[in-house]
């Protein structure tokens, strides 16, 4: 120990801000965001699946406390290479662009770009440290038009990833060594006595120990009572307490069957994803779903726009609805928080929706349940979030919302309200716990 600080002290001109990325600069992870492009782009879809069976154990033994948090965490985040294994490092430029522009650039944290632009302004050099990968953080640092990024590198061979990350892993003991390596190289002079290191996780305490100003960022439980206990800064809202957590219904509770929906558009000769649009984006779905049109109305003109017989426009609605599941696991756990959080649903559905739901969202999961049809108006517009939350008796900080739809999460995200995006049901059980856990003294 006493050897690496004596290695530290050699640095001793230049300012500089490293900053971590998932969590810290950006409000969502990289997991998160490969799911969502291989789920949404049908990309190594047996790879995804391979992951999530590989790692949901290993989850629950880490919340059992069998496995440490450690290698639960490094686990996962190397593993994630699996994701991109095969795939030509031209293709995959593909990938991390479109991670960039629909899930990093737009979850970027507005008080960390502020603290980035004030280090620019100061001269300081601002450089990412982060775990995820290095293709990735290359994108971005073009984008935030800062030094440079020190990251976990993949593997490459014969111009593939192979599957594989480049040891060390850079968390933790590991971005600990690749730190220290970049200072005896390219970060010569760098003096870390004046410098600063923004993060989120307690993963990184060995790195946060080296710098002479650490900032603990909308921090987990364990890093917001050591940067008490240190007097270290904190930036962000993890002392507020969160009082209540919501849910979109369709596409998160009530998961869709899309082969059904695939085999009417292939009987109709529609394209792949065109039935929602026929069905719920057209003019009288739009007003049903403020309540301006019935559920009747909305399906007397799907059935005319695509010359159904009556027998078939029943086969159609029972498919779209009735041929998906609900998330029985999911639902448990929103039942289990309610002993002591609020909970509720903010659902942008046509009229007879809560009678159609109320098997499963019912007064014995939800406080409150919000539909647009009732309320006159959807999502995104403030007002019905608003609603949901005067009915609640909570305010927007105190709350936690959960969406498939981006612009819905956004929507919320302007309100105030702390945000989720979903992709599934495993992960965003384990992110409302994290948020949960941060959040400080849990409401009861």
């Amino acid at each position: 120990m006493e050897e690496k600080n004596q290695s530290v002290a050699t640095y001793k001109n230049d300012i500089a801000a490293f900053v971590d990325l998932d969590g810290t600069l950006c409000e969502i992870y990289l997991w998160q965001a490969l799911f969502r492009h291989h789920r949404q782009l049908r990309f190594k879809r047996a790879a995804l699946y391979a992951f999530i069976a590989f790692h949901t154990p290993l989850w629950l033994l880490y919340k059992a406390r069998l496995l440490s948090r450690a290698f639960f965490y490094q686990t996962h985040a190397a593993n994630l290479a699996w994701l991109v294994g095969g795939v030509t490092v031209e293709r995959a430029r593909d990938i991390w662009e479109w991670v960039l522009e629909n899930e990093t650039l737009p979850h970027l944290r507005p008080e960390m770009r502020s603290a980035i632009e004030e280090h620019k302004s100061q001269g300081h050099r601002v450089i990412l440290l982060s775990g995820s990968f290095t293709p990735l953080l290359d994108a971005l640092v073009a984008r935030l038009g800062v030094e440079r990024a020190i990251a976990t590198p993949l593997a490459v061979k014969n111009g593939r990833y192979t599957g594989r990350i480049v040891p060390p892993l850079n968390m933790g003991r590991g971005k600990v060594e690749r730190l220290e390596r970049f200072l005896d190289g390219a970060g010569r002079g760098i003096d870390l006595s004046t410098s600063f290191f923004y993060t989120d996780s307690i993963v990184d305490a060995p790195v946060l120990e080296m710098f002479g100003h650490p900032v603990a960022v909308h921090p987990d439980p364990e890093l917001a009572n050591l940067a008490a206990a240190r007097g270290w800064s904190v930036l962000g809202t993890s002392g507020c307490a969160i009082a209540a957590v919501l849910f979109d219904i369709g596409g998160v509770l009530y998961i869709p069957d899309t082969s059904l929906h695939r085999k009417w558009e292939m009987r109709l000769g529609l394209s792949e994803g065109q039935l929602v649009e026929v069905v719920y984006a057209n003019p009288v779905a739009q007003r049903a779903t403020v309540g301006e049109a019935t559920a009747e109305e909305a399906w007397d003109h799907v059935g005319r726009r695509l010359a159904l017989s009556p027998d078939e426009l029943e086969a159609l609605k029972r498919d779209m609805w009735e041929g998906g599941t609900w998330d029985r696991a999911l639902l448990d756990f929103i039942r289990s928080l309610r002993l002591r959080y609020k909970t509720g649903t903010i659902s942008d559905a046509w009229p007879g929706a809560r009678e159609n739901t109320q098997e499963y969202v019912n007064a014995d999961v939800f406080d409150v349940r919000v539909f647009s049809a009732e309320e006159g108006t959807r999502k995104p517009d403030p007002e019905i979030y608003r609603r949901a939350l005067s009915r609640l008796g909570v305010a927007p900080a105190e709350a936690i919302f959960v969406d498939d739809r981006l612009k819905n999460v956004e929507g919320a995200r302007q309100v105030g309200m702390r945000t989720l995006h979903f992709t599934d049901s495993v992960g965003v059980r384990q992110e409302i716990e994290r948020l949960l856990g941060s959040a400080g003294e849990k409401h009861e």
